[in-house]
């Protein structure tokens, strides 16, 4: 692929209801433009998120946490 006619684009994805998500995602625009790479940040409710974001695989990077009790089942 020739990166100068079509330059390389990764799109961020995670909830738009979490302040240490959103911010992280704008810390990303700086860091990605330097390197030549757009960027697009996809901040969703939780529910789109957690469902068909996730399950359909409909993401390039993401970030998101599981919080379980010690010795809790899969």
């Amino acid at each position: 692929m020739d990166c100068a006619a079509v330059p390389p684009k990764a799109v961020f994805s995670t909830t738009s209801n979490n302040a240490s998500r959103v911010l992280l995602s704008e810390l990303f625009v700086g860091m990605f433009e330097a390197a030549g790479i757009g960027y697009e940040a996809q901040l969703e409710d939780s529910t789109l998120f957690f469902g068909e974001t996730l399950d359909f695989g409909n993401w390039d990077f993401g970030e998101w946490a599981c919080r379980a009790r010690p010795g809790s089942p899969g």
